[in-house]
């Protein structure tokens, strides 16, 4: 099952859209039935439908008869694999500054 701690989610809320924006830029090869959104996902198949449209419209999602994946090479994965690695960078960065500075003022 995935659970949704990716960087995207943890910038932006895990609202639902930014939910399947989360998985399908950390799962772009394979593609997914909607029973395995919902099962992945963990949302409801009313609110996958809903929220997935959108993705679709800009180009992150295609849907393939009854299956949906990843647009690996469309401008907005592209966008969001730059945006989720600067975010992972970022995290990192603080966590080692925040160990630092403990270390610092218990030694």
């Amino acid at each position: 099952m995935y659970l949704d701690n990716g960087t995207i989610s943890e910038m932006f809320g895990k609202i639902p859209r930014t939910r399947l924006i989360s998985f399908f830029v950390t799962h772009p090869i394979d593609r997914y039935q909607m029973r395995d959104l919902v099962k992945h996902t963990q949302l409801c198949r009313q609110t996958i439908t809903k929220e997935v449209n959108p993705l679709i419209r800009f180009g992150l999602v295609i849907k393939e008869r009854k299956k949906y994946r990843t647009n690996i090479d469309g401008a907005v994965f592209k966008g969001l694999v730059e945006l989720n690695k600067a975010i992972t960078k970022q995290v990192l960065e603080y966590e080692m500054q925040s160990k630092q500075k403990a270390q610092d003022t218990a030694g």
